[in-house]
């Protein structure tokens, strides 16, 4: 009898477990100027995400929003149109709940909600300036411990606009990038110390979370980064590219569910060349829900 309850209980856990697929992307103005609204709604509907986290969706309200995530299956939708800052999106195949705009004190609020058990923190953090990512990251980072320590699922994902210490050796080499960027007084506000700066991913690293696609994809080259693409004027091919490449979008998780992630992509080429500067990450869990 004892054993017939424990597979029981096992058959009723692999049944409610599911597949959860989920992409971020930075859309660029609201893809690509509004110039690749079309072709961005085809690859969102080819990839048939669960959720999906917009950033820089400029050119949209909710109402045309929503419109846009019905073409690729989404029934449920929320559009933040914050300010400052552009405007952040989330769509789902399921109900949305508990919605919070998260903006006070801060230059560019964050998107909280929740949607099939899980907690979404969406975000697109300052460019340009390391002060007011330091302060945001302060700011949300309150958020993100009250519901850890609750023991509730957690996914932060968008555009951090900041650099991850996990990928210091690929940084290392990137002598070109860093004297642009020593050079360029605009963007001299993004270094530390003259150096490239990685402490705002470590303070989210050191909340606990995990990235997910640095620990699914690790060693393989679609890790190498997710901006910039080809899209822009000063990176005509790709051996230009391979020195700017690096990571500022990401999709962090809690341990336990990052450890349920079973895929991972960054992927590149073909017409993500001509929506955004950022490719989509995609990562997806097989979660207990």
């Amino acid at each position: 009898m004892k054993r017939y309850l424990v597979s029981l209980i096992f058959l009723m856990s692999v049944a409610s477990a599911q597949n959860i697929k989920i992409i971020s992307y930075n859309v660029l103005y609201g893809f690509n100027h509004g110039k690749s609204i079309d072709l961005g709604k085809q690859c969102l509907k080819e990839q048939q995400a669960d959720m999906i986290a917009l950033q820089e969706m400029k050119g949209f309200d909710q109402e045309k929003f929503a419109i846009l995530a019905k073409s690729w299956g989404h029934e449920h939708s929320y559009f933040y149109k914050r300010q400052p800052g552009m405007p952040l999106a989330f769509s789902s195949r399921y109900p949305i709940s508990e919605v919070k705009e998260l903006g006070e004190g801060v230059k560019r609020g964050f998107l909280m909600l929740k949607c099939k058990g899980i907690h979404f923190i969406v975000g697109h953090m300052t460019s340009q300036k390391l002060k007011s990512r330091q302060q945001e990251t302060q700011y949300i980072s309150t958020y993100i411990k009250t519901l850890m320590e609750a023991g509730e699922k957690v996914v932060i994902l968008g555009d951090f606009n900041a650099l991850s210490p996990l990928d210091n050796e690929r940084l290392a080499s990137m002598h070109e990038l860093i004297n642009e960027m020593r050079n360029n007084p605009k963007k001299k506000a993004n270094l530390n110390k003259n150096n490239f700066d990685t402490s705002i991913m470590q303070s989210y690293y050191d909340l606990g979370l995990s990235d997910v696609c640095h620990q699914v994809l690790k060693g393989k080259a679609s890790l190498k980064g997710s901006f910039p693409s080809t899209i822009l004027e000063k990176i005509p091919s790709v051996e230009v590219q391979e020195q700017h490449l690096r990571r500022i979008d990401f999709i962090l998780a809690d341990p336990a569910t990052a450890k349920q992630a079973i895929q991972a992509d960054i992927p590149k080429g073909g017409a993500l060349e001509q929506i955004s500067d950022h490719y989509p990450l995609i990562v997806e869990f097989y979660l207990n829900l």
